[in-house]
């Protein structure tokens, strides 16, 4: 179980995490953030310099910046637009680095795999990884970037700032209160425009890069952990009970 989502109270509106609608009864409502597991007691930033993808390239070829993206490839997720937004910044250095089945939906999968063929080996497609090779994947990352319509969570911003990455993310759904300030950059949901600009400043500028990637760090100081947020939750349970 990946969230912690309760909601007890009938309402009259639909509920902002699961999107429900509940009779006007007095009752009550719980909702908290879902947990994330942190990568290790000595984190990637406290150690030396080891994230990188292995890309071969010529002696003296200006280093990339590896931007990871894990969602699956479903039309909710936005790859189209990431794609459209990457294919006008090829004068950056860039590789994307895409995780997520493409299983659920092979369609879209196949859609998404022709928009990319113009860019050629700058974006790889790494399936679904368990998370050994999940965890491997985000401490070799520069920039995470999730470019989603909508969200009921997130939970892969909280995994992503848990590891200290700066984000590029939309403020679809729950994304409008998921990314905390300072650790990356937010755009409309839907608007390649505002993604491409949001990319090209992150790509382009290593220092705006680490200042993010430093508000990543300090938020997540302040994550929840699995303990915390399952006594929570039995808490809940034990008053609704």
């Amino acid at each position: 179980m990946r969230t912690a989502h309760t909601c007890a109270r009938p309402r009259r509106k639909p509920c902002n995490w699961c999107g429900r609608w509940w009779c006007p009864a007095a009752a009550r409502s719980t909702t908290w953030p879902p947990w994330a597991s942190r990568p290790s007691a000595s984190p990637w930033w406290s150690r030396a310099p080891t994230r990188r993808f292995h890309h071969r390239r010529p002696p003296g070829a200006t280093a990339r910046c590896n931007c990871s993206a894990c969602a699956t490839l479903t039309p909710r997720k936005g790859h189209a637009l990431l794609l459209q937004a990457l294919a006008s910044l090829t004068q950056l250095p860039w590789v994307l680095h895409l995780v997520g089945s493409a299983e659920r939906d092979p369609g879209t999968a196949a859609r998404l795999q022709a928009l990319a063929t113009p860019l050629g080996e700058r974006v790889v497609w790494h399936g679904e990884l368990p998370g050994p090779a999940l965890r491997a994947h985000y401490l070799a990352a520069d920039v995470f970037v999730l470019p989603s319509l909508y969200e009921g969570y997130g939970m892969v911003i909280a995994e992503a700032i848990a590891h200290g990455l700066p984000v590029v993310t939309t403020d679809g759904g729950a994304l409008a209160h998921t990314l905390p300030p300072g650790a990356g950059l937010q755009v409309p949901a839907g608007d390649v425009a505002a993604l491409q600009a949001a990319l090209e400043r992150v790509l382009a500028d290593a220092g705006l890069r680490e200042r993010l990637g430093a508000g990543a760090r300090e938020a997540a100081a302040a994550l929840p952990t699995w303990p915390q947020q399952a006594a929570r939750y039995a808490a809940v349970l034990e008053a609704m009970a």
